[in-house]
This record gives C-alpha cells, sequence and structure tokens, in this order.
C-alpha cells in the first residue's frame, strides 16, 4: 500500500529558495483573452526573476508594464513527492544600461540560437509568492526537511509544456501570511526520503 502525502504550505522565505536552486520556469499570461504558459531559463536576482527574450508576447507584456504570474516546479513521480511555486509581479523591459549589464552579469542561459542583439532582458518584480510541498503524511518530527542548498541550480522540469499535476487538496496559498511550522515527518528510507526531497532529481541538460 503506497504512502498517503499530504500538502504543506511552504513560507515566503522557504519559497524564494527553492525558486534560486532551480534555472527553468514558466511565464504565465494572458495572450488574446487566453491564458497561456511559455518556458524560459531565468536567474533570481534579489527580488526579480530575471530572462531573456525575443520579440513575441513576453516582451510585449514586459513593455507594457504587466502583471504576470511565474512558475516553478519539481516532482519525482515514482516517490510521489515534490514542490511547486508560484510568483506573482509586474514584468518590464530593462532599458538602463546599469540595469542591463547587471542583468548580463547573471549569464542567463538560452537555448535558442540568436544574436545578443536580438534578446532584451525581462526582469518580474516578485510581489507575491506562494509555496507548496507535497510530502509523506507526518509520523514523528524531523524526519523530512525541505531541500536546501544552491547546488542544484539546473533543477526543474525538462517537460517545461506539462501542466502541473492536477491536485484536489488545495490551491497555491499566500505563503507570506504562513507560519513556519515543525519539521515534516516521514517514515520512508533516509536514501528515499533524501533523493525526492533534493531537486537535484530531474535536472535539465
Amino acid at each position: 500500500m503506497e504512502e498517503p502525502r499530504e500538502l504543506r504550505v511552504l513560507t515566503r522565505s522557504e519559497s524564494l529558495e527553492l525558486l534560486a536552486s532551480a534555472r527553468l520556469g514558466r511565464v504565465i499570461l494572458s495572450a488574446h483573452a487566453l491564458p497561456t504558459a511559455m518556458p524560459v531559463n531565468y536567474a533570481l536576482d534579489g527580488d526579480g526573476i530575471v530572462f531573456r527574450s525575443g520579440a513575441g508576447m513576453k516582451l510585449s507584456a514586459a513593455e507594457a508594464g504587466t502583471v504576470v504570474a511565474f512558475q516553478v516546479d519539481h516532482f519525482d513521480t515514482d516517490l510521489r513527492m515534490g514542490w511547486s511555486v508560484v510568483v506573482t509581479g509586474v514584468a518590464k523591459r530593462l532599458v538602463d544600461p546599469h540595469e542591463v549589464a547587471r542583468a548580463e552579469a547573471l549569464a542567463v542561459p538560452t537555448w535558442i540560437q540568436a544574436d545578443d542583439h536580438q534578446l532584451d532582458f525581462v526582469r518580474i518584480e516578485i510581489g507575491s509568492v506562494t509555496g507548496r510541498w507535497l510530502v509523506p503524511v507526518a509520523q514523528e518530527p524531523g524526519a523530512v526537511r525541505l531541500p536546501r542548498g544552491r547546488d542544484a541550480r539546473d533543477a526543474g522540469d525538462a517537460d517545461a509544456g506539462r501542466s502541473e499535476p492536477a491536485d484536489s487538496e488545495g490551491d497555491h496559498r499566500d505563503s507570506g501570511a504562513a507560519p513556519d511550522g515543525p519539521p515534516v515527518a516521514a517514515t520512508t528510507s533516509s536514501a528515499a526520503t533524501s533523493a525526492a526531497t533534493s531537486p537535484r532529481e530531474g535536472r535539465v541538460p
């Protein structure tokens, strides 16, 4: 019998830590009155998310100062564990030379073959942040902890066009208001737990 799982709401700081550990996310915005999500490589820079974009919907939204969402996740389908973070904020195209130079120093990768002059930098100023973590139902305190550290910078869902797994247990909640809770417990082995809670799995080439 498979162990039950439960959703834990992450704090803002925990959500941002996971956001910093990945490099592939999805920009979510409205195009022609319909929602759409587009995968991008990105870097976290203080209170902002920076990515590069050619002409198109993302750049047009940034030039208009549109409020967009940004989503990052990692799930292990075998262990049925993982996490998801969603950010909402105003997108803007970087034109100030100092801001552009700062963005260039982040070395945001691009998988598209294009000249530098064909790609602009876009920054999403982080407003609200929500995060959730799918974990084993707690048994004993201290058994499982949130994955931490910046040694998994390339983590992310390689199938960026795939929708987030359906979840009947609730939507993202505002983690800014969520108190820090006790460590989450689990009955899985330490090796399995480490693999499931570490964003190293699913590394993008």
